[in-house]
């Protein structure tokens, strides 16, 4: 089977204590003398008692006290301050997402053109991915937005929604060729490439709207 063409015919792709003692001491015997006169036996005196000498008493070493280190007070570190989250520009990022919207509807228009002013077949595999880039356009949420900026972003979100409605039918048609479910012929009808320029232009023209109010606010 041959392999057929991306195109049809007008359609588009939208971390120790030492104890010391001593002995008695030795008695002296006196010698006895012969007088002529007797004499009273002389007395003895004993020997006097040994002292003992004195048990030495040992001295205690006093136990050094230990010096008591001061702990240092420990600094307060101050807790950072909570960084602010900062809030979003929504309308500078809707206005930018305006501008890419509508360069992208002008070339999804430029496929139908390209195909009416030329050979009458459209390129479908980028006409399907237009639409679909088109179609998943960012959503916002203006809740807390200025006046301007919510009748800008609620005009956008009319746009995507006629331009929608109005290439649906024309990029069915051009899938169901890409996806070989379309008859031989492969053609598309007026009444939806048709319809398909009119609603481009028509969404094209909502977003140059909004467009205007964001710049001129």
């Amino acid at each position: 089977m041959n392999k057929r063409p991306a195109y049809i015919a007008l359609c588009l792709l939208l971390s120790s204590a030492v104890l010391v003692g001593c002995g008695p001491g030795a008695m002296i015997n006196a010698t006895p003398t012969l007088p002529p006169t007797a004499t009273s036996s002389p007395t003895y005196t004993p020997c006097p008692t040994p002292t003992p000498e004195p048990t030495p008493t040992p001295t205690l070493t006093p136990t050094a006290t230990p010096t008591v280190t001061a702990t240092p007070t420990p600094t307060s570190t101050a807790s950072p301050s909570p960084t602010a989250t900062p809030t979003p520009d929504i309308a500078a990022l809707l206005l930018g997402v305006l501008h890419n919207t509508n360069q992208q509807l002008l070339e999804f228009g430029g496929l139908i053109d390209e195909a009416v002013r030329s050979t009458g077949e459209i390129r479908c595999q980028p006409t399907a991915d237009l639409y679909d880039a088109i179609m998943n356009s960012p959503a916002f949420d203006v809740t807390g937005c200025d006046a301007v900026t919510q009748r800008a972003y609620g005009t956008y979100r009319e746009a995507l929604e006629v331009f929608g409605d109005g290439a649906r039918d024309m990029v069915g048609a051009c899938r169901a060729y890409l996806n070989d479910e379309a008859d031989q012929k492969g053609f598309i009808p007026f009444q939806q490439w048709g319809l398909g320029r009119q609603r481009t232009n028509d969404a094209a023209e909502l977003i140059n709207q909004a467009i205007r109010w964001l710049e001129e606010r």
